[in-house]
């Protein structure tokens, strides 16, 4: 019988099994973490300078806005800054 191992070998040869799965998954896990930070990468230079060049457009439109929004002619106080009226 080819078999015929004794309970320590069969208990060893799981052991050294579970640790080569082990290293294997972590070797696997490694190699996507760095796939994923070169993903995250690539998000970062490109989705997040675009995102905030569309938030000064959505605050330019809004500051373009605001003064038909309170009544008074585009751009009446508009030097670059918004200047606040006192009362």
């Amino acid at each position: 019988m080819p078999f015929r191992h004794s309970i320590a070998a069969k208990i060893f040869g799981l052991a050294v099994f579970l640790l080569l799965l082990t290293v294997a998954l972590a070797t696997f896990l490694l190699w996507e973490t760095s796939r994923t930070e070169q993903d995250l990468k690539v998000v970062a230079n490109l989705d997040v300078p675009l995102a905030e060049s569309f938030s000064r457009v959505d605050e330019f439109g809004l500051r373009r806005r605001l003064p038909e929004l309170r009544g008074q002619s585009p751009g009446a106080n508009w030097n670059g800054v918004w200047q606040l009226e006192e009362k």
